[in-house]
Order: structure tokens, then C-alpha cells, then sequence
């Protein structure tokens, strides 16, 4: 099969579709960059609000350390009160086992 031959038409349709599809390109990048001016201008005051957010969540923590710590704490005394509770309570009923 023999190749085609262009044209001088088709030579001038390829290129204008050429310029269309870079004027496209072009006008994305352009819009692109008008979207991108907006959040730029923001980004700073973006910061500081997580960092003051920040903050806050540091200062809520610190806050809840400390009753933590002590229901941890109480927590493990419960325990250690229960066990004692449990083991005379065993000690009890092996007694009234025994007296029946």
C-alpha cells in the first residue's frame, strides 16, 4: 500500500490544529494559575490558624494529663482493693464450707 501524499491542505489543517491544541494548553495553565493566586494569598493565614489550632489541642491535652493520670491511678488502686476483696472473700467461703 503506497503511502499517502499530504496536501498543502492537510499540511495547514495540522497546523491549525496544532495552534489549537497549544492555545488550549496555554489557556488551561492560564486559568490554572488564576485559581492558584487565590489560595497563595490565603496560605498564610491558613497557617496560623493550624498553628493557633494547634495550640489548642496542646493546651486541651496538658489540660486532660493530669485528671488522667489520676483516675490511672485510682484505677490501679481499685484493683489492687478488689483483689484484696476477692481473696477474703474466698477465704470466707471456703470457712463456711467447711462448717457445713
Amino acid at each position: 500500500m503506497p503511502a499517502r501524499r499530504r496536501t498543502p491542505l492537510s499540511a495547514k489543517v495540522d497546523g491549525v490544529i496544532w495552534w489549537i491544541s497549544l492555545g488550549i494548553v496555554v489557556l488551561a495553565l492560564v486559568l490554572l494559575v488564576l485559581a492558584f493566586v487565590p489560595l497563595a494569598r490565603r496560605a498564610p493565614a491558613a497557617r496560623r490558624a493550624v498553628r493557633r489550632l494547634q495550640r489548642r489541642v496542646e493546651a486541651v491535652q496538658g489540660l486532660q494529663s493530669g485528671p488522667l493520670l489520676a483516675l490511672q491511678e485510682r484505677t490501679v488502686a481499685l484493683a489492687e482493693q478488689a483483689a484484696v476483696t476477692n481473696e477474703r472473700l474466698q477465704v470466707i467461703q471456703a470457712r463456711r464450707g467447711g462448717e457445713d
